[in-house]
């Protein structure tokens, strides 16, 4: 279950973590953000889907067309990055858009991967961190497999 939704540089939002339970409103005034808070996990599901669109194709919603990064950056200012993410009990994933450059963290437990892209980004690329001197961790920002350094029977 997702527990924590942050959200950073989109739209009408600077910067704000909300915490979730099992049953979630979201409320208040026009123009505060709330239809944003949702817009935000569309952005990054379609990332998830299709990386390897341009970085405005992540903004077609499918019922709503937000227009692009530059559309939806906080106070258009395109030197910003806009930040997506969510944590789990088990650990943290989020997106980072910026012009035609992203990056994408993924934390569970001890284990944290950080791998810096282009947009369009296919998805295939893989990123090796190591992890205690004895593992090579290969990733490509959905997946991951882990490799020994010293192979084993």
């Amino acid at each position: 279950m997702i527990k924590k939704v942050k959200i950073s540089n989109f739209r009408s939002i600077a910067e704000q973590e909300i915490e979730l339970s099992k049953i979630n409103v979201i409320y208040g005034g026009t123009a505060t953000g709330k239809s944003s808070i949702l817009y935000s996990l569309i952005v990054l599901k379609n990332f998830v889907k299709n990386p390897g669109q341009k970085i405005d194709g992540f903004f077609n919603l499918g019922f709503l067309n937000l227009g692009g990064f530059d559309d939806s950056v906080f106070n258009h200012e395109k030197e910003r990055k806009i930040r997506i993410g969510f944590s789990t009990e088990n650990g943290e994933y989020e997106l980072y858009l910026k012009n035609r450059e992203g990056g994408i963290k993924q934390k569970v437990d001890k284990i944290e991967m950080n791998a810096e892209i282009t947009l369009p980004y296919s998805g295939n690329k893989n990123f090796s961190f190591d992890f205690e001197q004895e593992y090579t961790i290969n990733w490509n920002s959905i997946n991951s497999n882990v490799i020994p350094k010293i192979p084993s029977a």
